[in-house]
């Protein structure tokens, strides 16, 4: 029928879905942040990155379809518990570990 013709051809034409997620890591260091950055998939893209050396802290923020952001994200957590020694951790910011806030948002709805 007509309106299911129209139908499937909205749903070829919409846009995929798309989220942002913001990873913040109690580590200022570049080495850090160079191999947090290595652990990022090849389908998420890196918006941007930002370090504060007062708070010791970096922060990444990632975007792309949702299942390829959440292995990014979980990579980049993983390798952080590993490379961040939380209990030598000095800074000016408030940090309840490692990796202290994750964040995901949706850019394109489903």
């Amino acid at each position: 029928s007509t309106s299911q013709a129209a139908s499937a051809s909205a749903s070829a034409s919409a846009p995929a879905p798309l989220v942002i997620s913001n990873v913040y890591i109690s580590d200022h260091s570049p080495k850090v942040l160079q191999q947090l950055r290595a652990r990022v998939n090849k389908d998420t893209c890196i918006v941007s990155t930002f370090t504060d050396k007062d708070y010791n802290r970096s922060s990444m923020c990632l975007s792309g379809a949702p299942v390829a952001v959440t292995m990014s994200v979980l990579s980049v957590v993983q390798a952080a518990l590993e490379l961040v020694d939380y209990s030598e951790h000095k800074g000016n910011h408030p940090a309840i570990g490692a990796v202290d806030h994750v964040n995901v948002h949706p850019l394109l709805p489903p």
